[in-house]
């Protein structure tokens, strides 16, 4: 018996490319952020997290997280990641989602 397989869903291929431009205005800290850089809310309103070279963003409600990655930005040491992140991605290799601990309100 054949195994029906989940969701379909577009690979890197079949992305758009964004322009840089684009990515460059939508890249900046519209909202409020933490103590530190690292974390932003963005013009799209979107929840980000990391730097110009590699960040996370989540939209609630939307139903993606996108990782976007500005090779410009990343500099020659991190190619290496960058190469074996989008090669795992792209072969459809499970993404794993773990937390250490909770952060507590002061």
């Amino acid at each position: 018996m054949e195994k029906e397989s989940g969701q379909s869903r577009a690979g890197s291929e079949s992305l758009p490319t964004t322009p840089g431009s684009e990515a460059q205005a939508d890249s900046g800290q519209a909202g409020k952020g933490s103590e530190s850089d690292f974390f932003y809310v963005n013009a799209k309103g979107e929840y980000c997290f990391g730097t110009k070279c590699f960040s996370l963003r989540v939209k609630p409600g939307a139903g993606e997280v996108r990782v976007v990655v500005d090779r410009n930005e990343c500099g020659e040491d991190a190619q290496a990641l960058v190469d074996a992140l989008f090669g795992e991605v792209v072969k459809g290799a499970p993404t794993v989602y773990e937390t250490v601990s909770k952060v507590e309100p002061k």
